[in-house]
């Protein structure tokens, strides 16, 4: 069909069949174009045409606040230098970075910070890590990749909870068998807590699912993006989400499809049911308005209790499968652990240097000595 034509092409495709999420996923797919600045597709059927959604609404963009006066008090309180720059003020960044060995970009949205940032970066000297988990960001990094290499410095994304131990669990599994061709990932999470941070980029961030084909991001509408996978008990629904392994695993394995789905039980749907509900028009504007009487983050306790399954199924060019699952503990302390670990490790850099995925960066070996992270089994 049409659609799945354009699937192909577009960083965000979407069929209008329901009228009253129209245009909350109207707005999601402009979100895409964008941030992204990829064409996108909307199609409306044709028993839609005449059809007049009840509730009326406007795109907004997504604006950011700066608050240099909260991070001078953050610094104060941990008793660190604190540095305020602007994204838009190269002169700015270029201060702050000057006399640091390697900056870890933890600014979302990354849309906006990551070009930037990594970009004076390149023009310091300085070795670049970051957080986010955003695939199309991180497919759009190769220019910038061969800058930093021609500095002799690394541009290593993604060295959060999204995709150090996926990665890893991925590598794992590739190194049993020949030369790549598809990863599929599966991600369980038990007892999760979001933070205030994660509500606002759910609520803000467009709601587009990729796969990886053929070496190209291709989108999934919402109609296709369940599948069944073997999470560690047989086959069970996943989700497909764009996570940040869809190119990560690309660069460390040379696979040409990934997949990445999230186990869809009980808690994942409630989850996605609050987050339909807040994503429609009338809910957008509400959720905006709750995201404070959220905890800042999970406490101790209940991030103590947290944990989560990663299970890496990777298939080689003759068909043989290896399988490498994970176990991991709660990921805002996991995502902690290996930005310390990642940092200390500088010196294993050896040399290495341009654009790498944490693995290639690191290692698998010593990226799996982080406290916290345990194979559970291998096949």
């Amino acid at each position: 069909t049409q659609l799945q034509v354009f699937e192909k092409l577009c960083i965000a495709t979407d069929e209008l069949n329901d009228h009253l999420m129209a245009f909350s996923e109207i707005a999601s797919v402009l979100d895409a174009a964008d941030r992204y600045k990829r064409p996108v597709y909307i199609e409306l059927p044709r028993d839609m045409v005449s059809v007049i959604p009840p509730i009326a609404h406007s795109y907004r963009r997504e604006t950011q606040n700066v608050e240099p006066q909260a991070l001078a008090e953050l610094g104060r309180e941990l008793g660190l230098e604190a540095r305020c720059a602007k994204i838009d003020a190269p002169d700015s960044l270029a201060r702050m970075l000057a006399g640091r060995t390697a900056v870890v970009n933890a600014a979302g949205p990354f849309a906006l910070t990551q070009p930037a940032v990594a970009e004076a970066s390149r023009h310091a000297g300085v070795h670049y890590f970051d957080l986010s988990g955003d695939a199309p960001l991180l497919e759009s990094l190769g220019g910038l990749g061969a800058g930093i290499s021609a500095a002799n410095r690394a541009l290593v994304p993604a060295i959060g909870f999204d995709v150090v131990f996926s990665d890893v669990a991925i590598a794992d599994a590739a190194s049993r068998i020949g030369p790549v061709r598809s990863v599929r990932l599966g991600l369980s999470f038990f007892r999760p807590t979001m933070s205030q941070g994660s509500w606002k980029s759910a609520l803000e961030e467009p709601r587009i699912a990729l796969v990886r084909r053929d070496g190209h991001l291709c989108a999934r509408p919402a109609s296709h993006r369940r599948e069944l996978f073997d999470f560690g008990a047989g086959p069970r629904s996943g989700e497909i989400v764009t996570w940040g392994d869809l190119v990560t695993a690309a660069w460390t394995t040379g696979a040409s499809d990934v997949t990445v789905l999230v186990e869809a039980d009980w808690s994942a749907r409630i989850a996605g049911i609050m987050l339909g509900i807040l994503k429609s028009p009338p809910g957008l504007w509400l959720g905006r308005r709750m995201i404070g009487c959220f905890p800042a983050g999970p406490d101790a306790r209940q991030r103590g209790r947290n944990h989560s399954s990663i299970v890496a199924e990777v298939t080689d060019q003759a068909g043989n499968v290896a399988r490498t699952v994970l176990r991991t503990a709660d990921p805002y302390d996991m995502t902690a652990r290996a930005v310390v670990a990642a940092m200390q490790a500088l010196p294993a850099l050896d040399g290495r240097h341009g654009l790498m995925s944490p693995t290639m960066a690191f290692g698998a070996a010593r990226l799996l000595a982080i406290d916290g992270c345990k194979v559970v089994q291998r096949n």
